[in-house]
């Protein structure tokens, strides 16, 4: 509720709307640009290296000849960590983390040695 007259006419309000709408947030200044370089994979090929490294330590930690599912992962608690990484980045970031990084852990059963 209003109290008093408003502070713009509605068709200032409106064009001044307009304005803000235009800019993409808002009445916030804008970002700061990045200092690394952008990585050009989209993100399906980076979930896809992550999942086969993932099913890779999977097979090694079980000793499993058969293809490992998604059903195995998850009953078995299957964990990737990922270790934050430095600043920026380089022309070796499309090629996937660095497996130094990752951490992988069954928390369901003990893996079997083979």
């Amino acid at each position: 509720m209003l109290i008093g007259q408003p502070l713009l006419s509605d068709g200032e309000f409106d064009a001044l709307q307009a304005v803000l709408q235009t800019r993409s947030n808002g009445t916030r200044r804008p970002r700061r640009p990045t200092s690394g370089e952008v990585c050009p994979a989209p993100t399906g090929v980076r979930s896809d290296w992550l999942e086969q490294y993932t099913l890779d330590c999977y097979r090694r930690a079980t000793g499993k000849g058969a293809p490992a599912t998604r059903e195995d992962l998850l009953r078995d608690r299957v964990r990737v960590t990922v270790a934050k990484g430095r600043r920026g980045g380089g022309p070796e970031r499309s090629r996937g983390p660095e497996a130094s990084r990752l951490t992988f852990t069954i928390e369901g059963r003990a893996p079997q040695s083979g």
